[in-house]
């Protein structure tokens, strides 16, 4: 299977903003954020009953969270590809993302991200 750059930019996206970030990681986003004046978060920790926690030791996602998440991105993208011969389904998704997406950075292709870097030859 094979997809222009530009198509696989704009599929990239819609899969992202469709499966990953709307839904439950919007959830666990919504609330108010952490300042911090050193800009490291070096100056910032969490009070638990248990005692502090440095904000860059703290984990902010338990493990159910996690696994809830991974659940809805993985249904969410087991729908996209059932659905991909659907010039309806796919319309749609791309239309979604198309109004959300365009202040977006531009995608980066990933080397090594499945596919051990391919070495130069010299």
């Amino acid at each position: 299977m094979s997809m222009d750059r530009k198509s696989a930019e704009k599929l990239a996206k819609a899969l992202a903003l469709a499966c990953v970030r709307n839904g439950f990681l919007e959830e666990l986003h919504c609330g108010k954020g952490v300042q911090s004046k050193t800009g490291d978060y070096s100056d910032v920790a969490v009070i638990t009953p248990d005692g502090e926690i440095a904000w860059n030791e703290l984990s902010r996602i338990n493990d159910d969270e996690m696994k809830q998440l991974m659940q809805e991105v993985v249904n969410k993208l087991y729908t996209v590809l059932l659905n991909m011969e659907s010039r309806e389904f796919m319309s749609a998704l791309m239309t979604l993302s198309g109004r959300y997406t365009t202040q977006w950075d531009k995608a980066k292709e990933l080397q090594g991200f499945v596919l051990p870097k391919k070495k130069s030859v010299k």
